[in-house]
């Protein structure tokens, strides 16, 4: 992460060039004395929000959980990706399906600048939820006993509680401050000075020249690498105290459909959604409960008939979990049911273990086994696996 931006660097050096140039005729042991710094030039720097991303449990991009190329059914809480990709795979009884998404969280293409500050104290709950939430589109293919089909589907998810916030977390906030009050703001408050004392000299001097003057000012410096260090370790206490909150997701999506052997010919295929609520039972969350709920609508489903049947699926259920801030596993059941067009219902029980682990920051592996049983056209076992990559993430940890 750079700090400060170098259009930054030039707001807070004029104001300094201007207080130098109107006490020109001061004597040069006052025009030595450093120049104040706009605190809200600093703090969208070093407390920048859209840069304070916790890594936590990446969850399978929302139109990969519209599709049911996830190996859950509804996502588990989990942090937004800013921009990532995910890929799935999942095989049973229905056939196989591996599908990819891309996903994004639109409310910090246009916050590039807001603090954590500002995000604590000048934002509603509306954009909050807002910036809590990742869209994504996706698509898949399936092969089921010989036939195939591509899918495609375009969703959404968003956090609901403000306790799941890494941003609204006013700890996060203090350690950042503490951190760079410990081990920056003396080498940019003095490259400031430096650099105002230039524009005093020639105002008229480009950004390009400001940033490279900037980074000579901070050349040898171990202060960026030790605030690097020291800021990994208030996001993860931060994600710490984030699995210790309850939780609560939604998500929903909509999807299209081709039966034809090219990519084209697509028809509407329904529209699902989603929802968990997760509930900590120790004080670090290490232990958790929780219980989810997905509907898929007027969605076709491929269970070894000659050709896909429409049906209203309906599934309700909830398990418990082991987790810590770089895995989860969840054991659930749930119970289903399918009210096929022309056909009977089909009502079953899906039992599921799923497992998240993390590789590295940015990177996550997902897999899930499991069994359904009672149903008379999908009774056997299944597995899935997703891998997850939030780009931001898995760059600022190269």
């Amino acid at each position: 992460m750079s700090h400060p931006l170098a259009h930054s660097l030039k707001n807070a050096g004029c104001a300094a060039a201007a207080a130098l140039a109107l006490h020109a005729g001061a004597p040069l042991a006052a025009q030595d004395e450093p120049p104040a710094i706009d605190d809200a030039d600093d703090d969208a720097d070093y407390q920048n929000a859209d840069d304070y991303d916790v890594d936590l449990f990446a969850q399978p991009g929302p139109a990969l959980q519209s599709l049911g190329v996830a190996p859950r059914r509804a996502s588990a809480p989990s942090t937004p990706k800013d921009f990532g990709y995910d890929l799935g795979s999942v095989s049973g009884p229905d056939g196989d399906q591996i599908g990819l998404a891309i996903s994004v969280s639109p409310y910090w293409i246009g916050a590039r600048r807001l603090t954590l500050e500002g995000y604590r104290n000048q934002t509603s709950a509306p954009e909050r939820m807002f910036a809590r939430s990742e869209v994504s589109l996706g698509g898949s293919y399936i092969d089921a006993d010989g036939a195939h089909a591509w899918r495609l589907a375009a969703a959404a998810e968003t956090q609901l509680l403000d306790a799941q916030d890494h941003r609204h977390d006013r700890a996060a906030f203090e350690c950042l401050h503490a951190a760079w009050n410990r081990l920056r703001r003396g080498e940019h408050e003095s490259a400031i000075t430096d650099i105002a004392r230039a524009l005093a000299e020639n105002p008229d001097i480009d950004e390009e020249t400001l940033l490279k003057m900037q980074e000579q000012a901070l050349a040898g410096s171990t202060g960026a690498d030790a605030f690097e260090t020291a800021r990994r370790q208030c996001q993860d206490e931060s994600a710490a105290r984030l699995i210790a909150r309850a939780s609560w997701i939604v998500g929903a999506g909509a999807g299209l459909r081709t039966d034809q052997n090219r990519f084209a010919g697509f028809d509407y295929d329904g529209v699902s959604a989603w929802t968990q609520f997760r509930q900590p039972l120790t004080d670090d969350g290490r232990l958790a409960v929780f219980a989810i709920a997905r509907g898929d609508f007027d969605r076709a489903f491929d269970i070894g008939l000659p050709a896909p049947i429409k049906a209203d699926a309906f599934e309700a259920g909830g398990g418990a979990a082991l987790q810590s801030t770089r895995y989860r596993v969840d054991l659930s059941a749930s119970f289903n049911r399918r009210d096929f067009r022309g056909l009977a219902a089909d009502e079953f029980i899906r039992y599921a273990a799923v497992g998240d682990l993390r590789l590295r920051r940015g990177l996550w592996l997902e897999g899930s086994v499991g069994r359904i049983d009672g149903s008379r056209f999908s009774d056997g076992t299944f597995g899935g696996l997703s891998v997850k990559i939030d780009w931001g993430d898995l760059r600022r940890g190269l």
